[in-house]
């Protein structure tokens, strides 16, 4: 497979493998349950709806698959946690490429410099103090003169 099929094959395949990897991960850690609508709004209504459990800070942002060499790369994660407030959740780099800095608390922040490998694997973890989640993403640096085609 050349180098332009793997490509397409990684941005069409990576978004759909993310989701369902994020979906097993909520349903694992049994975050979400299920409750009657009635004890959320009307007494007389039946219907159930989805809400979301407590206490494990999330990353609530989907991640950047592409980066360009020699251009600033900049992914602000957004957080939620349903019992802490947003300044008491750190975020840390816990695997990624050695131009990737954390800027202002919650922003990767760099410069891609293409060292080999042209997509780089980058994990990020959020705490509460308490509980932790990361989130893992492969980011694809594009050369400087390389078609955008």
């Amino acid at each position: 497979m050349n180098a332009k099929r793997r490509k397409i094959a990684f941005l069409i395949l990576f978004p759909l493998v993310s989701i369902i990897a994020i979906m097993t991960s909520l349903l694992i850690n049994k975050q979400i349950t299920i409750v009657e609508k009635s004890s959320l709004v009307e007494e007389n209504e039946e219907e159930k709806v989805a809400e979301r459990v407590t206490g494990i800070p999330m990353i609530v942002t989907v991640a950047p698959q592409n980066a360009y060499e020699d251009l600033p790369f900049s992914y602000i994660v957004k957080v939620a946690d349903s019992d802490s407030p947003t300044e008491d959740i750190s975020l840390r780099i816990v695997e990624g490429p050695s131009w990737m800095d954390l800027r202002n608390g919650y922003e990767l922040y760099g410069i891609p410099v293409i060292t080999g490998d042209e997509t780089v694997k980058v994990v990020v973890e959020v705490s509460d103090g308490i509980h932790e989640t990361t989130q893992t993403f492969y980011l694809l640096i594009h050369r400087e003169n390389e078609d955008a085609n």
